[in-house]
């Protein structure tokens, strides 16, 4: 299924994020998208039909202070979440994740704080697991995969950021995260790897876009299953700030 790229620069209540602040010059939060849910659809975000974010993608917007924030499912009037007087807070950033398994939507609203910007070529690296029917699952990287970056995430659980280094030369396979079974550390259930170049998909995230910045790695999908659309998996999220 194609899938449209989530991310957009909207006026008003959405706007672009890279100043948090609106035309008319008021203070914005910052405010992340990530729709894993599972047999799920494009959804817009306080019903601006150009405010897309398809299955397991995300999108980066600025919103009002306290203003209502609406997630509903393209083309219907039923909202996924609804949250009319949100506690958020101007230059603040938060990120919704949309999850579960349709017809059964369940949500995780975060205020995020991220760590001091970095001094070197380095990412912060995190991890939540959205797969609905998952086991806890250990994160390791390929060049080190004897040690666990993350251990025992089990469904809905996000990690605190690590630091990853982005040198000029990068050791094989330290891009690469292992998702495996925290019952069976052996076993290698799916991995996500940091691209070189921005996949159409995803065009804020690659090697470059990375450095200095945070990247949250989603587990998506259906363990168990290994084809079509919900085949469990991982895909990206960048951070806004």
């Amino acid at each position: 299924m194609k899938r449209l790229i989530a991310f957009f620069y909207i006026t008003a209540t959405i706007t672009a994020v890279s100043c948090k602040k609106n035309e008319h010059g008021h203070p914005m939060a910052g405010f992340n998208v990530a729709n894993a849910v599972v047999g799920g659809t494009t959804v817009k975000v306080n019903t601006n039909s150009i405010s897309l974010v398809s299955p397991y993608n995300g999108g980066q917007y600025a919103i009002r202070p306290g203003a209502a924030i609406t997630i509903t499912p393209n083309g219907s009037s039923t909202p996924w979440y609804n949250d009319p007087k949100p506690a958020t807070v101007a230059s603040k950033s938060y990120t919704l994740f949309l999850c579960g398994q349709a017809p059964t939507i369940e949500s995780i609203f975060k205020e995020e704080a991220y760590p001091a910007p970095y001094l070197d070529s380095i990412m912060g690296v995190r991890v939540i697991n959205l797969s609905p029917n998952s086991t806890p699952v250990n994160i390791t990287q390929a060049s080190n995969s004897g040690v666990n970056l993350f251990g025992n995430v089990a469904y809905k659980q996000i990690t605190e950021f690590k630091p990853v280094q982005l040198r000029a030369v990068i050791p094989d396979g330290s891009l690469t995260f292992e998702v495996r079974s925290a019952a069976d550390p052996s076993t290698v259930l799916t991995s996500y790897t940091l691209p070189v170049n921005p996949e159409w998909m995803y065009p804020t995230v690659s090697i470059a876009l990375q450095r200095f910045r945070n990247i949250t790695i989603i587990i998506k999908g259906l363990q168990g299953t290994t084809t079509g659309d919900n085949a469990f998996g991982t895909y990206p999220l960048a951070a806004t700030y």
